[in-house]
């Protein structure tokens, strides 16, 4: 299938299981899979304040008065996506936007394909998802909205980090990453038959953890905004939080300038 316009185009194809790489359906040669992750304490931020901004052109919901974003972030398995539905069944005037599930719409392409791109077609797919989002908030400028996203996007080869520069374009209001144990969110990856993902060890998971709060930190650095670290067992401190952004807003009538 083809990429849809404005996305990269499709790669030879990687199978994680066989460990072959294939172009027009005829494996070419043997891969050996090897993740190299950087120390917890020295994260290379320069990838996340240096990465080129794709060009853009100026838009009608530049300026428009959205209504608060939160972008909640979390790894695969670890819960987010259940919190976030807990706290939209229990409160109105928010929305929710799944970055994969936008990004697959657009492109019309599996969001289990598209993670299984190479780095660069994966952050210029998630430089248009930005794009797309603020697209979103237009449509509705009177509402609150949660994004469901990734800092962090494993391809089943390495761990790529989004680049600070996509999120800024995304422009939340606040940040919340969504943490547990390694041990209880591989078990949930185990036992969710509806996404295809790779079975790693404990330890694994918990370095891809580290990697993905410390993106977080670094967009809460750079973008000057607040991150919130919620454990995903704990309902009743997530919607709080998400409250406590929207309530000031509300008393007073004024919203932040974009």
């Amino acid at each position: 299938m083809s990429a849809a316009p404005g996305f990269a185009a499709m790669q030879p194809t990687f199978d994680p299981c066989s460990g072959w790489k294939c172009v027009g359906g005829q494996p070419t040669h043997r891969l050996r899979l090897r993740v190299s992750l950087p120390s917890r304490s020295r994260i290379d931020r320069s990838q996340h304040r240096r990465h080129p901004m794709p060009p853009t052109s100026k838009s009608s919901f530049e300026n428009a008065p959205y209504g608060p974003l939160v972008a909640v972030f979390g790894i695969s398995g670890v819960g987010k996506s259940t919190l976030i539905s807990h706290f939209v069944r229990e409160h109105q005037g928010w929305r929710v936007l799944s970055a994969s599930g936008l990004l697959a719409q657009m492109t019309q392409i599996d969001s289990g394909e598209l993670r299984r791109y190479d780095r660069t077609i994966i952050e210029t797919n998630q430089f248009s998802l930005a794009s797309a989002i603020q697209q979103k908030r237009g449509t509705a400028p009177e509402l609150n909205w949660l994004l469901d996203a990734h800092s962090v996007i494993d391809n089943d080869r390495e761990l790529i980090t989004v680049p600070t520069q996509v999120i800024k374009q995304i422009n939340p209001d606040s940040l919340i990453f969504v943490q547990d144990d390694p041990e209880q969110i591989l078990r949930r990856r185990i036992y969710d038959r509806d996404r295809r993902r790779a079975l790693l060890s404990s330890a694994r998971v918990e370095e891809e953890q580290a990697l993905a709060l410390q993106t977080c930190l670094a967009y809460s650095s750079d973008l000057e905004i607040v991150l919130h670290r919620i454990l995903a067992t704990d309902v009743t401190t997530f919607a709080k939080r998400l409250l406590e952004i929207v309530l000031p807003e509300e008393n007073t009538g004024t919203r932040r300038k974009r």
